[in-house]
């Protein structure tokens, strides 16, 4: 027998969006903080300067991503439906 229609739908609706951008961010930070600590280490040779500027790339990433998740919730990219007023 299967669950109810509210146990199938209500708790975890909203989870998809979270873990897309959980994991985006976090593969974000990972990324970029990597490819600086490896400039560092592997081509320049010397300082953290490429890692702390890949982090803060992540950072800037990270927010992108948090944008373009509120925008999505205020409807922003909807066609408001109002085109034929001038």
């Amino acid at each position: 027998m299967p669950p109810p229609e509210h146990q199938r739908n209500g708790r975890w609706r909203g989870a998809g969006p979270a873990v897309a951008l959980g994991t985006n961010i976090a593969v974000g930070m990972v990324l970029f903080s990597s490819l600086g600590w490896y400039v560092d280490t592997n081509v320049v040779g010397s300082g953290d300067i490429f890692t702390l500027g890949g982090m803060f790339l992540g950072l800037f990433y990270a927010a992108y991503e948090v944008w373009k998740v509120v925008r999505l919730g205020d409807g922003s990219d909807r066609p408001s439906g109002n085109d034929d007023e001038a």
